[in-house]
């Protein structure tokens, strides 16, 4: 499908609504002309005025096309200076973009590529990809890959691909399981992977679940993890139906790991630092102190001996 627009300038409306309901405004033509027929001639005068007024929107139905095609012509002509169908293989951007791509620029200079879309598979950024490549703000290339690609030591599989400028994987869904700071990451995962190589953001499949060893806990199905520039986790999150059990209790939605303070020499593929506590909303009622508290309460609980205590409200 063309993704040439069209635009009208407003005054062109009251024309496109006679060439739409012509049939209408020729039924009230024959009316006002009948009755000019049999009335006398002060009203038959009026009638036939009315009877002009409702032809002339269709009197202007072949201005409506021909300024139809200017227009379309118009947005193909700019169309045409921001696109363009490679006839031979050439290097642009610092990549070697092969014949047959349809190129985007961003502007009528041709002084950056917006998107790429390949006739057939095609090897860019050190991968085979497929489909359109997209230039996200300069920042990194948003693709498909056409097949199970290894990537950085991470085994990405075929479909959805962010990859740096630098062709470093910036985020992909596992084909395979990985490991990372001593976390076990399933398959079929949709990881981001931060400057540092190591993953700064990961969701899970809705079929699969993740140990989180620093807290004792498993991060339910379709369950996600976020990480912190400095690579520590600043939280965790239990999507609605699902629940993060730490120290006996039944957090839902966002936990948040407290008092994290990595030293500065800190090795950045060490295991995963142990918080003092998580914080979170109580999924379900809970009895703490020996008194019952409500589902949606926020509580912090104590890695160590895994009790919880209220937190105050905001």
């Amino acid at each position: 499908m063309s993704d040439i627009g069209i635009s009208f300038p407003f005054w062109v409306m009251p024309l496109l609504i006679g060439a739409l309901y012509w049939p209408v405004f020729l039924g009230f033509a024959v009316v006002f002309a009948l009755l000019a027929v049999i009335t006398r001639r002060r009203i038959r005068i009026t009638m036939l005025v009315l009877s002009f007024l409702a032809l002339l929107p269709i009197l202007f139905i072949p201005v409506v096309g021909l300024v139809s095609e200017i227009a379309h012509s118009r947005d193909r002509a700019a169309w045409a200076r921001t696109h363009e169908t490679l006839s031979a293989a050439r290097r642009i951007g610092g990549l070697d973009v092969p014949t047959g791509t349809e190129v985007t620029w961003t502007d009528d200079a041709h002084s950056g590529v917006a998107a790429l879309e390949f006739a057939g598979p095609a090897t860019l950024l050190g991968v085979m990809l497929a489909g359109r490549l997209e230039n996200v703000d300069g920042r990194w290339w948003s693709g498909t890959l056409a097949e199970a690609t290894r990537i950085d030591g991470w085994d990405c599989a075929a479909g959805d691909v962010w990859l740096s400028p630098e062709a470093h994987l910036m985020r992909c869904v596992l084909a395979s399981g990985g490991a990372d700071r001593g976390l076990a990451i399933p398959a079929g995962t949709e990881v981001a992977i931060a400057p540092s190589h190591h993953v700064g953001e990961l969701r899970l499949p809705t079929d699969r679940t993740m140990a989180l060893p620093p807290i004792g806990a498993t991060l339910p199905p379709g369950g996600s993890l976020f990480f912190r520039a400095d690579g520590v986790v600043e939280r965790a999150y239990a999507p609605s139906g699902t629940t993060l059990r730490v120290g006996g209790i039944d957090l839902q939605y966002d936990v948040v790991w407290t008092d994290l303070h990595p030293p500065a020499n800190a090795d950045p593929g060490a295991d995963l630092q142990r918080p003092n506590s998580v914080r979170g909303e109580l999924a379900s009622d809970a009895t703490l102190d020996g008194a019952v508290v409500p589902a949606g309460t926020m509580v912090d609980v104590d890695i160590t001996t895994g009790t919880a205590h209220t937190l105050p409200k905001r």
